[in-house]
């Protein structure tokens, strides 16, 4: 097993993936936080401790985007970027 996805596994553990075709469904818990908002801004670290006690990968559903509050998969993500932003 390479080491790309190694580090992809690790990206969503806890969550349930599947590969087909070189393209990963993942179903992973959703929220409704605005991290662009002001009030989010101004006092982030309530809703920082949501998004983490949420999951590795959670859906923002708001913008239709992921978002992950642990240094361990923001960390996983950044070093393997190429291959999850296909």
């Amino acid at each position: 097993m390479r080491d790309e996805d190694i580090l992809a596994k690790r990206l969503v553990s806890g969550a349930v993936a599947r590969s087909a075709r070189r393209q990963m469904t993942i179903i992973a818990p959703e929220l409704d936080l605005d991290p662009f908002s002001l009030e989010f801004l101004r006092e982030p670290y309530p809703r920082h401790t949501l998004l983490r006690e949420a999951g590795p990968v959670v859906r923002l559903v708001r913008y239709g985007i992921w978002g992950m509050g642990r240094h361990a998969e923001v960390s996983s993500a950044l070093h393997i970027w190429q291959q999850i932003c296909q």
